[in-house]
């Protein structure tokens, strides 16, 4: 920030990474889609959010002046937003931090015919980096509604494209196809180390 009209003001905690804390337990995070939320860090409960218009640059910084507390933010392009551009790889992460899938897209949607559907899924970490070389895997439901695809690493800005085959046995009838998807680091435990899981639904009809 060129001009910080809070220069001076003490900064009771600033955090690496996207997040950052208050003492009184508030969560401030951005994303690379623009997006500031505040969120409880206890409970993970998302309390505000605001649009700024542009990716996140950095993290935020709390600042208190005149008894009250600041939240500071650089916004603009950023090579490691779901904007795209170049993420880190997975190599990078390791617990206590974790992967999370933090984007899905479908085309088309709803799907009203048996042809394939192209599923996008975007990979972060919760520190807000997109994440390269995450192996993302999908398992559709009810079993037997789409044919099986194997696991896709996400690519330079953390997403993973995948194809779904439906089968005869999916309904074309008003409903949903719920999709298993896990994302996680190559050597990892299936089920554990810094891996997430997400259902989603592609609406039918």
């Amino acid at each position: 920030m060129a001009d910080d009209p809070l220069a001076g003001a003490r900064a009771e905690r600033a955090v690496a990474g996207l997040v950052a804390t208050t003492a009184s337990g508030v969560g401030f995070a951005g994303d690379g889609d623009g997006n500031l939320r505040a969120f409880d860090v206890k409970t993970g409960k998302v309390l505000w959010t605001f649009q700024t218009g542009a990716q996140i640059a950095s993290g935020a910084s709390i600042y208190e002046a005149g008894g009250k507390e600041y939240v500071a933010i650089t916004v603009g392009g950023t090579p490691t937003s779901s904007g795209g551009g170049t993420a880190i790889q997975v190599s990078q992460v390791s617990l206590p931090n974790q992967l999370i899938i933090d984007g899905v897209h479908f085309s088309p949607t709803p799907a009203t015919t048996r042809g394939v559907i192209t599923a996008r899924f975007h990979v972060s970490d919760n520190r807000g980096f997109s994440i390269s070389g995450a192996l993302v895997y999908i398992v559709g439901l009810p079993y037997g509604w789409v044919y099986g695809s194997p696991e896709t690493p996400t690519d330079g800005s953390g997403w993973a494209t995948i194809q779904i085959r439906p089968t005869a046995h999916m309904p074309l009838r008003r409903g949903d196809l719920v999709i298993f998807v896990r994302a996680r680091k190559p050597g990892d435990n299936l089920l554990a180390g810094v891996s997430a899981r997400r259902l989603v639904q592609e609406p039918i009809g």
